[in-house]
């Protein structure tokens, strides 16, 4: 069952990174004219909110910024395919929804200020709705790279 998990935790955290990240620059792009703006201001969680972040591509900003939310993608993803596998469901539109929803208000309301994704500082309320909507709709997807027979994943078949 780990390893199942795990699987699935990191092709879904691959693909989840990829998306967010292309809605953060979009969505910077969009508003700020600078894809790179909404992904350095995450850099905010280990700078600080004194420091101004660069709006354009900045080797340590951009890298940091695109690293932490792809660690915290991951980690989404990894819980997300542990409770389907836990409750012995195979995803879809409700339990992605609320997995992202809970995302949403972890990182808005249940974390400190200094830990929040930092977007919100470059991007409208609006981005990052549809940001997290992004964040929806790839885990609804997930059932399309993480196919599992049920039988094959807990016993050998004879053959």
């Amino acid at each position: 069952m780990f390893r199942r998990i795990a699987i699935a935790g990191l092709k879904t955290g691959a693909i989840l990174s990829a998306t967010t990240l292309a809605a953060i620059m979009l969505a910077g792009r969009r508003e700020t004219g600078a894809p790179w703006s909404a992904v350095n201001a995450i850099c905010h969680i280990v700078d600080g909110d004194d420091v101004s972040q660069p709006s354009d591509f900045s080797t340590r900003e951009s890298v940091l910024g695109a690293a932490l939310n792809s660690s915290i993608m991951f980690a989404w993803a990894g819980l997300y395919e542990a409770a389907l596998v836990m409750s012995g469901k195979s995803g879809g539109v409700v339990p992605a929804a609320a997995a992202a929803t809970a995302a949403y208000v972890i990182d808005y309301k249940l974390v400190p200020p200094r830990f929040t994704p930092g977007i919100e500082k470059k991007v409208s309320r609006g981005s990052v709705a549809a940001i997290y909507a992004v964040l929806g709709v790839t885990l609804a997807l997930s059932p399309f790279w993480n196919r599992y027979d049920d039988a094959s994943s807990t016993e050998t078949s004879p053959e």
